[in-house]
């Protein structure tokens, strides 16, 4: 895709984060937050994590709309539950509509960890 940017993981695989990741990770910054980005939480990477608290950001794009999908996801935020974490999903709209929005919503669910 042509909104997304290759990096490069601890252990060189790529690691792609989308325009609307740097929106929101912009957006979080903005508040004094920082999120780890592309933060390895067992056998899946989430977009953002604040490994303190327990706390991992996931951005979902339409994609994540389709069941085949949202069954991965649900998989997902079940496996990081069992580990003790809170799986958090925001969609790609709510964080390019509104990323100061999707930024405060972040900052609470951290305020009651």
């Amino acid at each position: 895709m042509d909104d997304d940017f290759p990096l490069f993981g601890p252990k060189r695989y790529p690691v792609y984060r989308s325009k609307t990741e740097y929106i929101l990770q912009e957006a979080l910054e903005r508040l004094g937050l920082k999120p780890v980005h592309s933060y390895k939480l067992s056998k899946m990477v989430v977009d953002f994590a604040f490994p303190e608290k327990k706390v991992a950001i996931e951005v979902d794009g339409p994609y994540h709309l389709y069941q085949k999908q949202t069954e991965k996801d649900s998989g997902r935020s079940e496996m990081a539950e069992s580990m003790g974490w809170l799986l958090v999903r925001l969609t790609s709209k709510e964080v390019v509509e509104n990323p100061s929005l999707a930024a405060q919503k972040v900052k609470r669910i951290l305020e009651t960890r």
